[in-house]
């Protein structure tokens, strides 16, 4: 009896440790490598229109003329684009102007409407949000800022903003 007991006894111990060291096998296998992932990333705030219209000094439709990618010292990239300015529901602003981001990239070409920030010496613009940069597709802006979602005709938007604005 004390034979089948301690048989039972060790049967059960194997199991119970060939069960732990494969699930710490696991868990090392799914962590990431901090010094290898150089991709930025960001928890945006939360912003309704009220609150990016009040956090903006420019919302503008502009087109990308020019993107130049960089990497920082300390292995981040971001991007440098030059924006020309087509309509804007804010007064002052150049032509051209300089947009720096670490996420979220507008495209060379691409038309955007951008809810952005002035800040620094250099005189760079800055998104406010993961919203604050709206791509046109087809003439058409869409929206997900909460407070102003839909669909919109590049005319529509600023039609509507310039309500909220007021």
């Amino acid at each position: 009896m004390k034979k089948r007991f301690l048989v039972i006894f060790l049967f059960l111990l194997a199991i119970g440790l060939l069960t732990a060291c494969s699930s710490s096998n696991e868990t090392e296998d799914n962590l990431i490598d901090p010094t290898t992932d150089t991709e930025s990333t960001a928890d945006w705030a939360s912003l309704d229109i009220e609150d990016i219209i009040d956090s903006s000094s420019t919302i503008a439709l502009v087109k990308v003329k020019d993107v130049e990618k960089s990497i920082d010292d300390e292995g981040f990239e971001s991007q440098l684009a030059t924006l020309k300015v087509e309509k804007t529901l804010t007064d002052n602003v150049p032509q051209d102007i300089k947009l720096h981001q670490a996420l979220n990239y507008v495209e060379n070409g691409g038309r955007y409407i951008l809810f952005i920030e002035q800040r620094g010496e250099n005189g760079y613009y800055y998104e406010l949000s993961e919203e604050s940069v709206i791509p046109i597709k087809n003439n058409k802006a869409v929206s997900g800022i909460s407070g102003f979602t839909g669909e919109f005709t590049i005319d529509e938007f600023f039609s509507e903003l310039a309500k909220k604005v007021d």
